[in-house]
């Protein structure tokens, strides 16, 4: 199975790529499409795989100590 960091990269990829051919044919307020949408994607996908190794590494922690 993927890992979890790696999924949030692929899904905001595949965001993105399907925004960009929605975008070019219109004629105005693209922004929202081009800049807006992709940023607001990447803020948290960023955090999320910046926070996500210390997660896995802590709950590993947590089992070994309950066993």
């Amino acid at each position: 199975m993927p890992e979890p960091e790696c999924l949030a990269r692929g899904l905001v990829f595949a965001v993105c790529a399907t925004l960009g051919p929605i975008a070019a044919p219109m004629a105005s307020g693209t922004d929202r499409l081009n800049w807006i949408i992709p940023v607001a994607l990447l803020v948290p996908a960023v955090r999320f795989t910046r926070c996500y190794p210390e997660y896995v590494k802590q709950r590993a922690a947590t089992a070994r100590v309950g066993v």
